[in-house]
């Protein structure tokens, strides 16, 4: 496993359980706010990337 944007979905999904159990004692919505979460932190950093890209070219 050598991507980048590898490690960033792992990343993202391992703080997103983690919060997601932390912020909400309902199982259902735990798993709501984890997977909105790690959607979240997945799409700023694409978004991000394409902003820096953008920018250095």
């Amino acid at each position: 496993m050598h991507s980048h944007f590898l490690y960033l979905c792992f990343f993202a999904v391992a703080v997103g359980v983690v919060l997601g159990a932390m912020l909400r004692s309902d199982r259902r919505e735990a798993i709501r706010l984890g997977i909105y979460i790690s959607l979240g932190l997945v799409g700023t950093a694409v978004a991000l990337a394409w902003v820096m890209y953008f920018l250095s070219s």
